[in-house]
């Protein structure tokens, strides 16, 4: 249980330090769709995206209201769309170290969460998948910079 603590808040802390990490692409998320939708990669990409977000959103927006059933249904689902996701080509326009990392980051906290559903406290998995849905939004705004 101190592990699962002691993780938590390195996350925590990881994920607080690099909210703030994706400031350097020019086009807006509209631009950006309207660019790449036609391409194969991106199509790919994008339902990947897409698949992530429903499972997060599954998940988190029933923590919000204590219902971690969902969570502990899908905390598997997140860990394998990130694995897959990150493994595909970043779309042309979205390209930056700093997106490759925020998904390299997602990746890995969505595998540690399962050890925080697992293992952990209904107040522990509340916090896990809020940070989750933190890191979640960094990806996002990589793509809205």
């Amino acid at each position: 249980m101190k592990i699962v603590k002691i993780s938590l808040l390195f996350f925590i802390a990881i994920t607080a330090i690099s909210l703030n990490s994706c400031n350097n692409q020019a086009t807006t998320s509209e631009e950006a769709t309207e660019e790449t939708v036609d391409a194969p990669d991106n199509k790919a990409w994008e339902a990947a995206l897409e698949k992530y977000h429903d499972a997060m959103s599954a998940a988190f927006h029933s923590a919000e209201e204590d219902n971690l059933e969902p969570l502990k249904e899908r905390y598997t689902d997140l860990a394998s769309i990130s694995k897959e996701w990150v493994q595909l080509t970043v779309p042309t326009d979205l390209q930056s170290e700093k997106i490759s990392n925020a998904l390299k980051d997602l990746e890995k906290e969505s595998a540690a969460l399962a050890n925080v559903v697992e293992n952990g406290t209904d107040e522990e998995m509340k916090d896990a998948i809020y940070a989750l849905h933190d890191v979640f939004h960094r990806v996002q705004e990589c793509m809205d910079h």
